[in-house]
């Protein structure tokens, strides 16, 4: 691929902007149902997440800890657990799968 085409396409957007956007999504299994109030907590989390891991490695820092941790019921964390757990598999998944692509890795 050239870099003009790399540049904008006709929307001004860069094309790899456009190929994120065109991903397609993971399925998840319907029988692991996360409370949405649990879920909605993971998502404004991620968000401070990603801003922090950002920082970090633009700065080239460690991560902070949190200074007060939230308390979790056992039932919360157990779902929190799985939650984090299936999505990091999952990640995973898709990572290795992008390296056989390249030709960075043979399927196994």
């Amino acid at each position: 691929m050239s870099n003009a085409s790399n540049m904008q396409n006709n929307n001004g957007l860069n094309n790899n902007e456009n190929n994120r956007a065109s991903l397609p999504q993971i399925a998840r299994a319907r029988n692991f149902q996360i409370p949405d109030r649990l879920l909605a907590v993971i998502w404004e989390t991620m968000s401070i997440a990603c801003t922090r891991a950002n920082q970090a490695l633009h700065s080239d820092t460690q991560l902070l800890d949190m200074v007060e941790p939230p308390v979790w019921t056992d039932e919360e964390t157990v779902f929190l657990v799985l939650w984090i757990a299936r999505e990091r598999r999952i990640l995973e998944m898709v990572l290795t799968q992008l390296e056989v692509l390249l030709g960075l890795r043979h399927s196994s």
